[in-house]
């Protein structure tokens, strides 16, 4: 099991963190929470996630064309501005979360927020790549693992937070994801149609 993390976690169950982090993400983000790994391991780990993330959006690409997030499929001819999206991404969540966190009381730092978010994209990104997978095989599946993942996002980011903050209340965690999740949405939006990189349709009401 986990032990001494500063030497960049050698020691880690990593196949069984995985596996708790699926079904019991609360204590997943006990042992997660109590990591101190290097800056240096954990921007690695963060531009290796963002990588992943755009090969498998380009895999969900070619699986369902013309389906999905527009702005994922806006930028899936170009790789490096997903790598790039997705890195300005991990680090702004971590920002919110250190910062809303520590306005509600808490007291989790700018560093363990980063590594939640980093270890919560790898698994989303493992959980997207059977889904790709499921859609391939099981087209009629898509909605139903789609809603299951989305769920589990949400579920895995409330105790997450609640565990590097010390939050006992659990929906007041969940609602502040949720309200978080949105601003971020509509910042994102705003920023990149002040660039013109928005496609047709993403920002009508």
């Amino acid at each position: 099991m986990v032990s001494e993390h500063k030497d960049g976690g050698d020691d880690i169950d990593w196949a069984g963190l995985f596996r708790l982090s699926i079904f019991r993400p609360r204590d997943a983000a006990r042992q997660v929470v109590t990591w101190d790994l290097p800056i240096s391991i954990l921007l690695e780990a963060a531009v290796a996630v963002s990588c992943l993330g755009a090969v498998i959006t380009w895999i969900g690409a070619l699986l369902m064309p013309g389906a999905g997030d527009p702005l994922i499929l806006f930028f899936g001819g170009m790789p490096v501005l997903i790598v790039v999206t997705q890195l300005i991404n991990l680090v702004m969540i971590a920002a919110l979360i250190t910062g809303v966190g520590r306005l509600c009381g808490g007291h989790g730092t700018l560093k363990g927020a980063f590594t939640t978010i980093v270890w919560i994209n790898t698994v989303m990104i493992l959980l997207q790549l059977v889904q790709s997978v499921v859609v391939w095989l099981l087209p009629p599946l898509a909605l139903l693992v789609s809603f299951l993942l989305f769920n589990w996002v949400i579920w895995a980011m409330t105790v997450f937070i609640a565990e590097l903050h010390g939050f006992k209340n659990i929906f007041a965690v969940a609602v502040l994801v949720f309200l978080t999740a949105m601003v971020m949405t509509f910042g994102l939006i705003s920023v990149l149609s002040g660039l013109g990189m928005v496609p047709q349709g993403v920002g009508d009401v």
